[in-house]
């Protein structure tokens, strides 16, 4: 009778392919393009409508996160609390997500009752009202989670590091403040409604069980969208803050580390290099800065780094908290860590591991139509074409160490990284 072996651990096999399901892609009567993911067992669907309306095209700040929050707060014909009862009534779901370039509002409904909740759908999208009595609640609660979040060493650690790579006044830098909230007018967001939730810059992405009746009633709703005024794209120009900040708390325990500087999107070309570098650096449990400081060294229960793409910027960053007596000594790893990429070629198992590991989550984020709707979402969004799903792919099964290597040389050098402590030994 053979036994298991429970020392010794199943084989690793390389990930060779991964690569995107077919997608329908279609255009309302409007002009709306839609895609299409279709093949739930079950019979429901996902309708994710998103508009390119954040921070980029902001005439006021903190507008577009208002509005996003708040366009399902009661509309022309209908309170939130009658928006909340209807779509609960019919077992579906209706949020909304914002981040700092776009605004989602995502229905999930059971496809035979979709036809009953659409006309709320309907309204939101082109009668919504900002009740002064729900801006009001919003703002006052903004302000008060903003007065916790401030509390947070690594919550101010993250706005100061940001600020310094973009600028003050830039979309990807400025932060909130309570100021900026108070002076919110519903008129702000009457505005930017009006011009940032046309068909001039929304995408569409239903997933799940998709039927002809499904097809019909998202025209029906949101073929009915016009464009309401022009959507104007405004980035000033990057003004970088100081190479270092030091803002000392008291934090008796810990100091928040977070080093970083400005890259590019994901159109860019060295993209894929540098993903695959961030993540061998800092993006896994055994990475590169979590085997150092981490198992090896104790100095902190985590350590990450990765990447913040935009549609038009992002940035690389380095996030640790670590205790008070480890500060200076983790800045050195970590400077190590960085010098060491760039003077030393990776070695073939850990390229290989690192593959492996990419090709493993990409696999994972392909799991069923709704995360594969995700991914086409963030490709499109992200102003990047279907394909370029599928060139990435190769890019990343066909990295070498010396392309490692030369992106960490021209990416890396911790010169050039701006750094941000916040905390009890932070001088």
């Amino acid at each position: 009778m053979n036994r298991l072996n429970r020392i010794k651990g199943p084989a690793i096999t390389d990930i060779k392919s991964v690569s995107l399901p077919e997608i329908h892609q279609f255009k309302l009567g409007n002009g709306i393009p839609v895609y299409e993911i279709s093949g739930s067992i079950q019979e429901v669907v996902k309708i994710e409508i998103v508009f390119q309306s954040g921070r980029p095209f902001e005439s006021k700040k903190m507008v577009s996160k208002a509005v996003s929050y708040l366009i399902k707060e009661g509309t022309k014909d209908l309170t939130s609390t009658e928006i909340a009862q209807q779509i609960d009534y019919y077992g579906a779901t209706l949020k909304t997500s914002t981040n700092l370039d776009d605004t989602r509002i995502i229905l999930y409904s059971l496809s035979k009752y979709l036809k009953h909740v659409s006309p709320i759908l309907l309204d939101i999208l082109t009668l919504a009202q900002f009740p002064q009595n729900e801006l009001d609640n919003y703002i006052n609660n903004s302000i008060q989670n903003l007065n916790i979040d401030l509390s947070k060493d690594e919550f101010r650690a993250y706005r100061v590091l940001t600020e310094n790579i973009f600028g003050v006044d830039h979309p990807y830098g400025y932060n909130s403040s309570a100021d900026l909230y108070s002076g919110i007018k519903k008129a702000d967001l009457v505005d930017h409604y009006n011009r940032a939730f046309g068909i001039d810059n929304c995408e569409i992405f239903i997933s799940g069980h998709v039927t002809d009746e499904v097809r019909t009633v998202l025209e029906e709703t949101c073929g009915q969208l016009k464009q309401k005024s022009s959507v104007r794209l405004i980035v000033p120009d990057i003004v970088t803050g100081s190479l270092l900040t030091s803002i000392p708390t008291a934090n008796v325990h810990q100091t928040a580390i977070r080093i970083g500087k400005r890259l590019f999107n994901r159109s860019h070309e060295d993209y894929p290099v540098m993903f695959f570098l961030t993540t061998l650096l800092g993006g896994y449990f055994g990475s590169r800065l979590m085997t150092n400081l981490r198992e090896d060294k104790g100095y902190t229960y985590s350590i990450y780094a990765g990447l913040d793409d935009f549609v038009y910027d992002g940035y690389f960053y380095i996030s640790a908290d670590v205790g008070n007596e480890y500060v200076s000594n983790s800045i050195k790893e970590i400077r190590y860590e960085l010098e060491a990429l760039m003077s030393k070629p990776v070695s073939a198992e850990e390229m290989r591991l690192v593959r492996n590991y990419l090709m493993g989550n990409l696999l994972n984020m392909l799991d069923g139509p709704f995360n594969q709707a995700q991914v086409v979402r963030t490709l499109i969004t992200k102003q990047c074409d279907l394909e370029s799903f599928n060139n990435f792919v190769d890019e990343i099964l066909g990295m070498t160490s010396e392309n490692v290597q030369i992106a960490a040389q021209k990416y890396l050098d911790p010169d050039s990284m701006i750094s941000v402590l916040v905390g009890g030994s932070a001088k």
